[in-house]
This record gives C-alpha cells, sequence and structure tokens, in this order.
C-alpha cells in the first residue's frame, strides 16, 4: 500500500491555500464524487480507472470512516476523502478547470422551501461546477425523483458555460450504486442527468485569504464579566453570520469562545482564543481549530473583538 489510511483524508482548510492539496498528488486527471454514502461507487470506479485520482466529499464522518477503511483494505493510492460541505469545497478546494467529472448519486432533494440552498438547482451549485470542470468534463446526477431530476436539469441547463447532454431513465452504466441496483431489480424507475461544460467560467471565491485571523485589543483585560459577556454575542447579515454558543475560561487565564459561522449556507464550528497578555489582548482563531477563512468568520472574528473593546 503506498499511502496511510490517515494521508487518504484531506483537510484543504489546514493548507497555506486550500488547493495546494491537489497538486502534490500525482495524478492530472481527477473525477468526484459528492455524498458517496457507503462508497460503493467509489471504490469500484477507483479499481477500474486506477490512473484517475477519485475524490470523494461526504458530510457524514460514519460514511468517510466506513469508505475510507474499505478503499484501504483494497490497496487503492488513488482515492481521497474530503469532509464537508461539497457546494463550498467545489469552488474553493480545487483549481480551476481541474475536474474532468462530478457524480452525484441519489441525494435528499430537500423538498422544504427552508433546505432550497442545498440543492443542485441553485446558482451556487451551478457557478461551483461551471468553475471546477474541464471544457467538455461533465456532472451527472442519478436520482429515483423524477420532479428533482427535471429540475436540475433546467437550472443547470440555463448556466451559460453548461449544457445538457442526457437526460434518461434507467440507464446502463458500468459502475453502479448498491442501492441503484436494487431499485432497478425491483422495477423502480430511476433517472440520469448529465451536464457539461461547453466553455470556460470561474466562479468568485468566498475565502478572505488576505485578512489576518487575529485582532490585537490594546489596553484590553479579561475580567469574568466580560468573558460571559462573550457567550452571548451573535450578529453578520443576510449571507455571513455567526454566534458564540459559550465561552470558557482556560488555567491559564485566557478564554475560549466556541463559535458557528454561516455563510450563504455553508456552516463552520470553531473556537476563537481570548489571550490577555501585557495589558493587551489577542484575539485569534484557536490553534485547533480549522475554519476556512470566510466573511461569516471575519465577522465573528472582528464582532468578538469589538465588544471587548467596548466593553467598561
Amino acid at each position: 500500500m503506498g499511502h496511510s489510511l490517515k494521508e487518504m483524508l484531506v483537510y484543504p482548510s489546514r493548507c497555506d491555500h486550500p488547493t495546494d492539496w491537489v497538486g502534490i498528488l500525482p495524478y492530472s486527471r481527477r473525477i468526484v464524487e459528492i455524498g458517496f454514502g457507503n462508497g460503493d461507487f467509489l471504490y469500484h470506479r477507483s479499481g477500474l480507472e486506477t490512473k484517475v485520482l477519485h475524490v470523494g466529499i461526504e458530510i457524514s464522518l460514519r460514511c468517510i470512516d466506513k469508505a475510507a477503511r474499505r478503499v484501504y483494505a483494497a490497496g487503492r493510492d488513488n482515492v481521497r476523502l474530503v469532509f464537508g460541505d461539497a457546494r463550498f469545497l467545489l469552488r474553493e478546494a480545487f483549481p480551476e478547470a481541474s475536474v474532468e467529472a462530478v457524480f452525484m448519486h441519489f441525494p435528499c432533494p430537500w423538498p422544504k422551501n427552508r433546505h432550497a440552498g442545498r440543492r443542485v438547482t441553485t446558482a451556487g451549485f451551478s457557478d461551483a461546477l461551471a468553475s471546477v470542470l474541464t471544457v467538455d468534463g461533465f456532472f451527472e446526477l442519478v436520482t429515483d425523483d423524477e420532479e428533482y431530476a427535471g429540475a436540475a436539469r433546467e437550472a443547470l441547463g440555463e448556466h451559460p458555460s453548461l449544457v445538457v447532454q442526457a437526460y434518461e431513465p434507467n440507464p446502463v452504466r458500468p459502475v453502479t450504486t448498491k442501492y441503484e441496483r436494487k431499485w432497478l431489480e425491483m422495477g423502480k424507475t430511476i433517472f440520469r442527468l448529465r451536464v457539461a461544460k461547453k466553455e470556460p467560467y470561474r466562479a468568485s471565491s468566498l475565502l478572505r485569504r488576505n485578512e489576518p485571523m487575529h485582532v490585537v485589543l490594546p489596553g484590553v483585560t479579561l475580567p469574568d464579566e466580560r468573558l460571559q459577556g462573550v457567550a452571548a454575542l451573535e450578529g453578520g447579515d443576510g449571507t455571513a453570520r455567526w454566534v458564540v454558543c459559550n465561552s470558557y475560561r482556560g488555567t491559564d487565564g485566557s478564554g475560549l469562545a466556541q463559535v458557528i459561522s454561516c455563510d450563504d449556507g455553508f456552516e463552520q464550528r470553531f473556537y476563537l482564543r481570548l489571550i490577555p497578555r501585557d495589558g493587551n489582548c489577542l484575539v485569534k482563531v484557536d490553534d485547533a481549530s480549522y475554519p476556512f477563512n470566510t466573511p461569516a468568520v471575519q465577522a465573528a472574528l472582528r464582532g468578538v473583538a469589538e465588544a471587548l473593546r467596548s466593553e467598561p
């Protein structure tokens, strides 16, 4: 085996630049599977296409652990797994025009209005696809929900850099998933949508790479009442919001604030460290946290710093 189980897991937010991890891997061709579940498709396809890097993105740690052990046991060097929100990671964790195919199998259609931002029909997802795919690269959606497939065909087909290549029921595919085979055997109809990239496109980035993730507050101390007040903070605007869930006092006199941030549906959880030193206070992202430097993270950092600065 050429790499360890630990090396199979990728953490783009820990790199100096979120796309750096791609460049150090010896694969010129790359495909991505979003929401790989038990890893069935990823496992079989990586065995057939050994010279292609297969990247799986998943929000379930249980699925990542299960798939990682299965792929590792088979000795596959050409698989990497990423934990997180694919809508954000496609745009931020891959170089532009670096992926030749993106697959999504049987995603939740998110029928409730409050979950609309999680669907593949959003403009943000279309932009991310158009940016990350190579010209003539494609996105393939397989679903048993005909209404969802039709909505995705309409939404993705409206993007200026994308074109619908195929839309068909019960397609014959060389690599299928466990549930796909099961439902076909039961006589259930499934639908495949394939959308290709026809011309270059660059999506805008949310990241604030040049903005520091710390603030120094001259003359500010950190008494208990000031630290307790941090736990009640929240702020931001409609697309970049944040809230402090709790605050803690460390044995060394420093403080810790637990934060949840949300950028247009992309949620992160991290800690801010509040360090009193020589009559000043340093507010910084804790060393054990690795959030992407987004507008909501910056807003939380500034919001906490401003509250500490304004306290009597």
